[in-house]
C-alpha cells in the first residue's frame, strides 16, 4: 500500500513535470517564432530600403554621366572655338 502511494505520487509528479516542461517549451517556441517573425519583417524593411537607396544611386550616376558628357562636349566645343580663332 505504501509503495502504491509513492508510485501514485511519483506518477503524478512526473505527469505535472511533463505538463510544465511542455508548456515551457511551447512558450519558448512561441517566443522564438515571434522573434523570428520580427527579424524577417526587419530584413524585408532593410531590403526595401537598400533597394530604394540603390535606385537613388543609379539615378545619380545616370545624371552625373549626363553632366559629364555635357561637360566633355562643352570642353570640345571650347577647344574647337579656340582653334578657329
Amino acid at each position: 500500500m505504501l509503495v502504491s502511494r509513492y508510485n501514485f505520487r511519483l506518477t503524478t509528479a512526473r505527469h505535472e513535470l511533463f505538463i510544465f516542461i511542455q508548456a515551457d517549451f511551447e512558450q519558448t517556441i512561441n517566443d522564438l517564432s515571434y522573434k523570428l517573425e520580427e527579424k524577417n519583417e526587419e530584413n524585408v524593411r532593410l531590403r526595401m530600403q537598400r533597394n530604394q537607396f540603390q535606385a537613388e544611386v543609379n539615378e545619380r550616376k545616370a545624371r552625373d554621366s549626363i553632366k559629364f558628357a555635357s561637360l566633355q562636349e562643352y570642353k570640345s566645343l571650347l577647344e574647337l572655338n579656340s582653334v578657329r580663332k
